[in-house]
């Protein structure tokens, strides 16, 4: 038994360093299993999201923005350090809690 295949075109926004909006990129995703993409519509809607919504969010997941996760890490350490309080070693609480 053949299982019919679709077509998709998945479009992805590009920023440029300014963060204003810069060119858009398409990904053509050929020869996708009409099961696969009822999956996908089912889950976009679950979602409450559209198919190309859906397909840019599984995307963005799977290619997260490591340099951007590590500066907001850096901006709240700052912030932790600016704060002048001064916080104790966890690993000395859970050993505490472990000789209870």
């Amino acid at each position: 038994m053949r299982t019919h295949v679709s077509q998709a075109i998945i479009l992805l926004s590009l920023a440029t360093d300014s963060g204003k909006r810069g060119t858009m990129a398409q990904i053509l995703i050929r020869n996708l299993d009409d099961k696969l993409v009822g999956r996908l519509k089912k889950r976009a809607k679950g979602h409450g999201r559209s198919l190309q919504a859906e397909a840019k969010r599984i995307l963005e997941e799977a290619a997260p923005d490591y340099e951007a996760v590590w500066r907001r890490i850096d901006r709240f350490r700052n912030k932790l350090k600016r704060s002048g309080r001064t916080f104790s070693d966890s690993a000395e609480l859970i050993r505490e809690d472990r000789d209870r």
